[in-house]
């Protein structure tokens, strides 16, 4: 049968998960398929190997049950969202984009809310969050919040965030831009927190 995702565990006996990703990923067919790697090991190192072998996503055990839902709903939406759906659209690729938003709730504009509200409650401090472990010098776990925003990010319509969010993971892992990607993430993180309490609001 087909199926709409993969949830990778990496230590497997005989074929690890790394391996079973690149066979997946050698057929033409699966190149959509979305595959999310489980596994023990939340090391900087260990991410990089998953995405050089073809994952889209990364999930350290144990699982926070919130995170796998918004992952799995962010990857799963991209697959099957409708060509169109309601509510205001932007251009210009960065803020927030309800329209693309939408997409990823099936259109509802009530669940949206929902989303956006806890965005707003959980993820618009984050900035804090960075520069408090980058102060504490621990890279690791700025890299962790980095890489989890782009999730976020995606599944509330702001793409241009999700792809600040992705290269302030990459400076944090490879440098030598740190300051400038975080300042960067952080502007456009203000923008979309903005922009998100003006569509509750209105």
């Amino acid at each position: 049968g087909a199926f709409d995702a993969v949830l990778m565990d990496l230590q497997m006996p005989v074929l690890d998960g790394l391996e079973a990703t690149r066979r997946l990923r050698a057929d033409p067919a699966l190149a959509g398929l979305p595959i999310i790697a489980m596994t023990a090991h939340a090391l900087g190192q260990e991410q990089h190997r998953c995405r050089e072998a073809g994952m889209d996503a990364y999930l350290a055990k144990p699982i926070d049950p919130e995170r796998l839902y918004t992952t799995l709903e962010a990857h799963l939406a991209r697959r099957a969202a409708p060509p169109e759906a309601p509510g205001p659209a932007r251009s210009g690729g960065s803020g927030l984009d309800a329209r693309e938003g939408l997409l990823f709730v099936g259109g509802k504009p009530e669940r949206y809310g929902t989303v956006l509200g806890r965005f707003l409650e959980l993820r618009a401090g984050v900035d804090r969050e960075l520069r408090e472990a980058l102060d504490a010098g621990d890279g690791e776990a700025a890299r962790r919040t980095a890489h989890s925003m782009i999730a976020v990010a995606g599944t509330i319509g702001a793409r241009r965030l999700a792809e600040l969010a992705r290269a302030l993971e990459r400076a944090l892992t490879e440098g030598p831009d740190e300051a400038r990607a975080l300042a960067e993430f952080e502007a456009e993180l203000a923008r979309v927190v903005r922009e998100a309490k003006d569509y509750l609001s209105g």
